[in-house]
């Protein structure tokens, strides 16, 4: 438990300094710092979804796709953990 909230502290931390020193969006660097501190803390965070996930992939399109789900989902009520940055 300590090791993902570790991981997920840095990761925050990292987003936030990325953005602030504008040395990018902040939103793929997090993400390596995450699993660094905890290699496995996907699985980790995806136990919290008791709900279920949707997982998009893909060469073209990815970023609207999710954005169109996002919507969908929200519009009925679903709480959505997304990236909306499209990275």
């Amino acid at each position: 438990m300590l090791r993902k909230t570790a991981a997920v502290w840095a990761g925050k931390a990292t987003g936030a300094l990325s953005r602030i020193t504008r040395r990018g969006g902040g939103t793929t660097l997090p993400g390596d710092v995450a699993r660094a501190i905890d290699p496995k803390i996907l699985t980790r965070l995806a136990q919290d979804l008791t709900q279920g996930a949707v997982v998009i992939t893909g060469t073209n399109g990815k970023t609207t796709t999710a954005r169109l789900v996002t919507w969908l989902f929200e519009g009925i009520g679903q709480r959505v953990v997304s990236n909306r940055a499209g990275a």
